[in-house]
């Protein structure tokens, strides 16, 4: 993961990305919340065990579906 990288992803020079993000480290913590958010469901089921499941099916998910965090 790099800011290069990232620049070229979206199509954009990385000295751009700058204006945006300081450092390698706030990227990436901007991209774990992203992928945080998408785990969360939108309501919480009632029953516990329910919820824990949800939770963690949809934490399998996000993982396959980007496979860059660290695991």
């Amino acid at each position: 993961m790099s800011l290069r990288k990232v620049a070229a992803r979206l199509d954009a020079g990385p000295m751009r990305l700058y204006r945006y993000i300081s450092t390698k480290e706030e990227l990436f913590d901007l991209m774990v919340d992203e992928i945080q958010a998408g785990i969360l469901p939108e309501e919480q089921p009632g029953d516990w065990r329910e919820a824990l499941s949800i939770l963690a099916h949809r934490t399998r998910q996000a993982a396959l579906r980007h496979a860059w965090p660290p695991g």
